[in-house]
């Protein structure tokens, strides 16, 4: 896969040591690229060869200062990062809008402020449409979230329409399926 279009930019990914990301980083990892892999404290960064210089940045995207002190010269935020309620688990709806909603709020609103215009890619989920009603679902079919974690992804989606609409952010919304 050509990934030229990456080649010496500054790109920060969320969620950094986490399935998706870690699939990225590898595809990127020839690329001439700065990667920056922002993950909780204590995560387990893989290790890496080849020519993307890494940074691997311990903090939480719930807070704004991560956002604030990691953002500058940035081209590209893959915003990989997600927390959702598994069955067994504790429910966390405050961790899940902090992880899932309040995350992207602040990401966008220090670009707005700090006048950033990196572009974002969002990893959504295909699950906000619910129960749909026929099969296959396509993008004119009305969300339905049935779960806290849908709510909230679809509430960052709309804040990214919103951004992109009244201050010029650019984004880009991936509502995946299984990616496993």
């Amino acid at each position: 896969m050509n990934f030229s279009c990456f080649y010496k930019k500054k790109i920060l990914i969320t969620g950094g040591a986490g399935y998706l990301a870690t699939n990225l980083i590898e595809q990127l990892r020839e690329t001439d690229c700065h990667i920056i892999r922002v993950d909780l404290p204590g995560a387990m960064f893989g290790s890496l060869t080849g020519k993307a210089y890494v940074d691997d940045i311990e903090g939480n995207i719930s807070d704004r200062a991560v956002w604030m002190s990691n953002l500058e010269n940035v081209d590209v935020v893959f915003h990989l990062a997600a927390y959702e309620h598994k069955h067994g688990s504790e429910f966390n709806p405050l961790l899940d809008l902090e992880v899932n909603s309040l995350s992207v709020l602040h990401l966008l609103e220090v670009c707005r402020l700090k006048k950033y215009f990196p572009r974002i890619v969002f990893a959504s989920s295909s699950n906000l449409v619910g129960f749909p009603a026929q099969l296959p679902v396509n993008e004119t079919f009305q969300d339905s979230p049935l779960t806290i974690y849908s709510i909230h992804k679809l509430t960052s989606e709309k804040y990214l329409q919103y951004y992109a609409r009244e201050f010029g952010q650019h984004s880009i919304i991936l509502r995946l399926a299984n990616v496993y």
